[in-house]
């Protein structure tokens, strides 16, 4: 199948931000020799994003970005973290007693997400993982994946809608190609007896999804570039 679309920076996406939180296109964002990135201005008190609407239904959807956590800290006890991409879709049993899954229909079901996290001392140890939502509103994810220093990599994740769930995350240095489908670099998400049938992938987003509620005192700066989607598995 062709490739859906290719997005380098934020460019040619709908922005969406609050007065906390924001975004903004630049030089010091930019990765692997392009111009401009996306940074996003991060002090954990709203959502900061930009969203691809291009998917359509899709059953299978392939993603790669680039991500530099450069700049993060947190003031609490607790270590970083940030929702950074949503491959999402539109709640597809809303008000559902039998099966709330979200009982607010205006809350959109996720197919797949990237969680950042950091740790260590000064937060100077990144690292990510990938989760799937289930039918009935279960959530499933890979190990995580830490990296030695705040310093940009590329992260190459996939997701196939059926039964059972499949999908997985790998994390490449800037410049080099995602893996094979099938490589091992990928860490999968743990599928067997479940099933995403319900929740094709609608829309995409990138940037900072939701507030963290576990440490308000989050603050600082993460970069985003060459943003790409398919609907095929891994190259």
């Amino acid at each position: 199948m062709k490739k859906a679309i290719i997005l380098v920076a934020a460019l040619a996406l709908v922005a969406v931000n609050a007065s906390a939180d924001s975004l903004d296109v630049n030089f010091s964002a930019a990765m692997n020799g392009t111009n401009f990135g996306l940074e996003v201005l991060h002090d954990n008190s709203s959502p900061a994003y930009v969203q691809d609407d291009t998917p359509a239904g899709e059953t299978v959807y392939r993603f790669e970005f680039l991500y530099n956590p450069t700049d993060v800290a947190a003031t609490g006890s607790n270590d970083w973290i940030m929702t950074i991409f949503g491959a999402m879709g539109t709640n597809p049993r809303p008000n559902n007693s039998a099966n709330p899954c979200p009982l607010n229909p205006n809350i959109p079901v996720f197919p797949a997400r990237i969680m950042a996290f950091a740790t260590g001392p000064n937060n100077t140890t990144p690292g990510v993982r990938m989760t799937a939502m289930t039918n009935f509103c279960g959530i499933v994810g890979t190990p995580l994946t830490f990296w030695t220093a705040n310093v940009p990599k590329k992260l190459c994740g996939f997701i196939e809608i059926g039964s059972p769930i499949s999908g997985g995350i790998a994390v490449v240095d800037p410049g080099n190609s995602c893996p094979s489908d099938g490589d091992s670099a990928y860490k999968l998400i743990p599928g067997a007896g479940l099933s995403n049938s319900q929740h094709a992938v609608e829309f995409a987003r990138l940037g900072n999804l939701a507030v963290n509620p576990y440490n308000a005192g989050e603050n600082g700066s993460v970069y985003f570039d060459e943003f790409a989607s398919f609907r095929t598995l891994a190259p």
